[in-house]
């Protein structure tokens, strides 16, 4: 386990919490405070959530199926149900990805032993057509080192899910179907999509590494799943509809 520098979080912390409340970029966060572990860039997210929080939810995904997944908190204060309608003036990009949420319907609280997966999928509830608006707290977003980007909640700008399902279980979660519609203009069509290949796998090591953090998973919150179209940027003004055929879909409007 490595040692975290607790005054070093709370400093790069502090420079993050900042730039959320007055809606300013950052350049970065300085090299002696910057994240030098997966741990602290952690520990700064949870930093944060203590000041910005409470917690609505999390994101997870990986960049293989293989890879370990990687983690990040949903503040409540930016989780909406769709249709919604968010003015651009709340965001310093407009990112934009399609994806697969669940809602939990009750705690996994820590314990000595892991949980399964058939532990883990049996506390969800429902499915949810998602999207996620990629923001950042730093000026050159595209600049940063992946711990810094981690620790910014690995870049959620805003969060906004669809109508619930709840005979998900049946489905084949890695091979559904996803058309993103950007004004009227499909931009994205495919089939599956997630860079982790079983979205599942994620929901799972979420539940165990959040229980070993000490800050379980608990029942209402949301977890997305991650982006099933990739990355695309939109401009103020844009309507978007996430459509995942046999789901459902939800849609979000940039106001200007």
């Amino acid at each position: 386990m490595v040692a975290v520098r607790r005054e070093a979080v709370e400093r790069a912390a502090a420079l993050l919490v900042e730039a959320w409340r007055e809606h300013r970029t950052i350049p970065g966060i300085p090299a002696d405070v910057r994240p030098a572990a997966i741990e602290e860039a952690y520990a700064v997210q949870d930093a944060v959530s203590r000041a910005l929080g409470p917690v609505g939810g999390w994101k997870v995904g990986a960049s293989s199926p293989t890879a370990e997944p990687r983690c990040a908190p949903l503040l409540a204060s930016r989780v909406h149900e769709g249709p919604a309608t968010l003015p651009a003036a709340r965001f310093h990009r407009l990112g934009i990805e399609a994806e697969l949420a669940l809602r939990i319907a009750r705690d996994l609280p820590a314990r000595r032993e892991p949980y399964a997966r058939e532990e883990v999928l049996a506390a969800f509830d429902t499915l949810h057509p998602a999207i996620e608006v990629v923001d950042s707290r730093f000026a050159d977003r595209e600049s940063m080192d992946d711990l810094s980007l981690l620790a910014d909640n690995q870049s959620n700008g805003a969060f906004v899910y669809g109508p619930a399902v709840r005979d998900w279980r049946r489905r084949d979660l890695a091979a559904q179907p996803v058309r993103l519609v950007i004004d009227g203009a499909v931009a994205v069509e495919r089939v599956g999509g997630n860079a982790a290949g079983d979205p599942l796998r994620g929901v799972v090591w979420l539940a165990n590494h959040l229980a070993e953090r000490g800050q379980p998973l608990r029942a209402g919150q949301i977890v997305t799943t991650g982006t099933t179209t990739g990355l695309l940027w939109v401009s103020p003004g844009a309507v978007v509809e996430a459509e995942f055929p046999g789901v459902g879909a939800v849609q979000l409007t940039i106001g200007r």
